[in-house]
C-alpha cells in the first residue's frame, strides 16, 4: 500500500491542518456551498454534479473534520492525515472548478472588445461591506480605512482598491446616490 501523504508530521502539525482547515471553512462556507451548488447545476455527468452536492454539505465538513481530529486524539495519526488533506484537496478542487468559471468568462470579456461588466464584483464589494460593519468598532485601536485594506487583502485587492470598493458598497447599502 502506498502512502499519498506525508506521515511523519507530529501532532502539531496535523492540529494546526485541521484548524486551517476549520477556519477556512467558518470563514468561507456559505460561499463554498453556493459554489459547490453553482457548477454541480453546470455540471452535465451524475457523478461529478453528486460529488460536488454532497461533499460540501456544512454535515459533510463537520463530521470530516470531527473524524479527523478524532483520529489524531486516538493516535491515529495516518488516518487523521489522510482525512484533513482529502478534505483540503477537495475544497482547493473546489475553488479550482469555480474559478476557471470566472477565468473563461473574463477570457470571453476581454476578447469581446469591452472591459469588465458593469457590476461584475458588486457580489464582492458587498460581502466585504457586510464584513466590515460586522467587524468596525468606532471605538477600537484600528483606523476603519485599515480593517477596510485588511478584508480587501483576503479579498486579493490592495489598499486603495478595497477602501473605494467598500466605499462604494457601504454608499449602496445605506441608499444614497452620487
Amino acid at each position: 500500500m502506498s502512502v499519498l501523504f506525508d506521515t511523519d508530521l507530529s501532532d502539531e502539525q496535523i492540529d494546526a491542518m485541521i484548524v486551517s482547515v476549520e477556519t477556512e471553512y467558518s470563514r468561507n462556507g456559505a460561499a463554498f456551498r453556493q459554489a459547490a451548488k453553482i457548477i454541480a447545476a453546470r455540471s452535465q455527468d451524475w457523478a461529478r454534479r453528486d460529488f460536488f452536492l454532497q461533499e460540501f454539505t456544512e454535515q459533510n465538513v463537520g463530521a470530516c473534520l470531527f473524524r479527523a481530529r478524532h483520529r489524531l486524539l486516538s493516535g491515529q495519526k495516518q488516518e487523521a492525515t489522510t482525512d484533513i488533506c482529502r478534505l483540503r484537496m477537495s475544497l482547493d478542487y473546489l475553488k479550482q472548478e469555480y474559478l476557471q468559471v470566472y477565468i473563461r468568462t473574463g477570457q470571453e470579456v476581454r476578447h469581446s472588445g469591452g472591459g469588465r461588466p458593469s457590476g461584475a464584483n458588486d457580489a464582492r464589494d458587498m460581502a466585504m461591506a457586510r464584513e466590515f460593519l460586522a467587524q468596525y468598532d468606532p471605538a477600537g485601536h484600528r483606523s476603519a480605512s485599515a480593517l477596510k485594506a485588511q478584508i480587501g487583502k483576503r479579498n486579493d485587492l490592495k489598499r486603495s482598491s478595497a477602501i473605494k470598493a467598500i466605499d462604494r458598497a457601504l454608499k449602496k447599502l445605506s441608499g444614497k446616490r452620487d
